[in-house]
């Protein structure tokens, strides 16, 4: 019994590599969707920082709290940058949806932040092998 309750924190940190792994992929996906306008791939690759810090997470605890804490605050403060559309009636201001305008600083800072959790996991020694190396690197453990 104590056997498989030993493989479960292993297996739990596999799943999560997996899951980080498939975030990158749709961050990089959503990098080349050219029919999407760069504001609305930007707000889908905020939405996907933040997945990816979620799920991350856990793997940050032991080894990384302070840094842990320091990215969590950058992480929550990422907004897209907006306008508010505001029109005139009857010489009332009323708010007409939100536009969303692409901020270059903002995708420098997407990308120093998936870097910069990317290190924290490296140090933290996790890594996910290439597909064909899992079984070997599972077979070690």
């Amino acid at each position: 019994m104590q056997e498989g309750i030993d493989k479960a924190p292993f297996n739990m940190a596999i799943n999560t590599l997996e899951r980080l792994g498939a975030i990158l992929t749709d961050i990089r996906k959503v990098d080349q969707m050219i029919m999407l306008e760069p504001e609305q791939r930007q707000e889908i690759k905020v939405s996907l920082v933040k997945d990816f810090y979620i799920q991350a997470s856990p793997l940050l605890l032991d080894h990384a709290k302070e840094k842990k804490k320091e990215i969590q605050e950058k992480v929550l403060s990422l907004t897209s940058s907006s306008l508010k559309r505001l029109i005139n009636i009857n010489g009332i201001q009323q708010q007409r949806g939100v536009k969303l305008i692409y901020s270059e600083e903002l995708d420098k800072k997407l990308n120093e932040i998936l870097i910069e959790i990317q290190d924290v996991l490296q140090q933290g020694k996790y890594y996910m092998p290439p597909r064909r190396d899992l079984r070997k690197a599972v077979a070690e453990f």
